[in-house]
């Protein structure tokens, strides 16, 4: 099959993002003194990032004001966007760098598989 477009969701779908996203959520709950660890960011999946810090502050020993809470949650995007930097070629899992080598190359076996 030719394909004239491919359309990917990069964070999360392409990229194991994950790491990132609870780095940057466990940097914002340590200043703000609330408690955060893996099973609470395990509730943040598939969550926007508004629910995720309500989640979050759900532990919170003070009320946060809509402004303060629209501070903190572009202030978490940016620590995820500095985290994401960091990222190489090696987070590529191995079956979506070959798949993505194939629709490069006008083909790919295993796109049907990895991507539906």
């Amino acid at each position: 099959m030719k394909y004239t477009a491919v359309i990917f969701d990069l964070d999360g779908v392409i990229c194991f993002t994950d790491k990132y996203h609870y780095q940057a959520w466990k940097e914002l709950a340590d200043e703000e003194g609330i408690y955060f660890d893996e099973q609470i960011n395990s509730r943040l999946r598939g969550v926007s990032r508004m629910e995720s810090l309500e989640i979050i502050l759900e532990r919170a020993s003070k009320s946060y004001t809509e402004e303060e809470k629209t501070a903190m949650a572009t202030k978490k995007n940016d620590l995820y966007k500095e985290l994401l930097v960091q990222m190489s070629p090696e987070d590529l899992p191995e079956d979506v760098a070959k798949a993505l080598k194939g629709l490069k190359e006008g083909w790919c076996e295993d796109c049907h598989r990895l991507f539906k």
